[in-house]
Parts: structure tokens; C-alpha cells; sequence
């Protein structure tokens, strides 16, 4: 089962992300008046298994795979099962509550960005019908991650997740922190 596990992760395809996969929450935590080092505190990656990933070793895999956003060297990120509710309520805060010294977006405009950041995550196109993304959310196996580095501040608005789509073979990780 390890070796099985292991071979998953090192034949995942990975690609950073540009932050149009959590789309507008990355954007709401990185604009506002803060140091213009902010933007490097914004990690996505992206991965593609050829053989599917099942929801029981989703955590296995994570662990093995190259995330920037926490190296090796500083040691695991620590996975913990997630619901489609938590992960959104994550992102809500973070497009509401971010950056550190900015104003956020409120309202229908924070959950307009929570909500297309969770389709995004998804791979659900941020136009669909709310009731498209609510059926992709429910069909993802989600992960909040406890990052244990340097690089993650742990703030109260900060975004650790991860979700594996629907089918299986895609993996989305975001990241983003932000201190004062």
C-alpha cells in the first residue's frame, strides 16, 4: 500500500497556479496596502495522477507530494478531513477578513469570491449555477492543512486547504498567509 502510495505522488503531474484557481480569494488577500512581499505569501499547485487517488489515501498522497508552499525540510503539513462547509467558511473569511492591513471585500462581494474560489477548486467554471458548484463541493474530498513552517502564519484569515475533484486524478492545493 505505501510503495503503491508512493508511486501515485511521483507520477502526479504538478504545475504552479497563477491564483485563478482560487481566483478572487488569493486577490482579496493580496491587495489592500500591505508590503509588496504579500504576494509571495500566495501559493497554488495544481496536480494530475494517471492512476485515480482514493478519498482513504488522500492524506498518504498529499504528504508526498512537492508543495512550495511548506518544504520538506521544515517538516509535514498535518492533514485534517474537511467538509465542503468548512473549506468554503475558510475561504469566506479570507475574502472578507484579508490582507492584514486592507479592507477586504464584504457582503455579496466576499461571498461572491468565496463562491467562485470554491468552484475553482472544484474545476467547476466560476459561471456555473450555484447548485453545479454545491454538487461539485459535495463530490471533492477536502483537507484542511496545518502547515508546520516558517511560511504559514496560521492567521485567523490564513487559507490551507486541499481538494481532490471529483474522478479522482486532480489535486488542488492553495495556500495563502499573510502577517503584519
Amino acid at each position: 500500500m505505501g510503495a503503491e502510495i508512493a508511486s501515485r505522488a511521483r507520477g502526479a503531474d504538478s504545475r504552479e497556479n497563477d491564483g485563478t484557481v482560487l481566483g478572487d480569494v488569493l486577490r482579496a488577500l493580496a491587495a489592500g496596502p500591505g508590503p509588496d512581499s504579500l504576494r509571495e505569501l500566495l501559493r497554488v499547485r495544481q496536480f494530475w495522477t494517471p492512476d485515480p487517488v482514493r478519498a482513504e489515501d488522500f492524506p498518504a498522497v498529499l504528504e508526498r507530494l512537492p508543495l512550495t508552499a511548506w518544504p520538506a525540510e521544515e517538516g509535514p503539513a498535518a492533514p485534517h478531513p474537511a467538509t465542503p462547509d468548512t473549506v468554503f467558511r475558510a475561504l469566506l473569511t479570507a475574502a472578507v477578513r484579508s490582507p492584514a492591513y486592507g479592507s477586504g471585500l464584504h457582503g455579496a462581494y466576499g461571498r461572491l469570491a468565496a463562491r467562485h474560489s470554491l468552484a475553482g477548486l472544484t474545476g467547476v467554471p466560476a459561471d456555473r449555477p450555484l447548485t453545479e458548484v454545491a454538487e461539485a463541493a459535495g463530490r471533492t474530498t477536502w483537507l484542511r492543512i496545518a502547515p508546520s513552517t516558517s511560511w504559514f502564519s496560521a492567521i485567523v484569515w490564513d487559507v490551507a486547504v486541499a481538494a481532490l475533484r471529483p474522478g479522482g486524478q486532480e489535486i488542488a492545493v492553495p495556500a495563502a498567509t499573510d502577517s503584519d
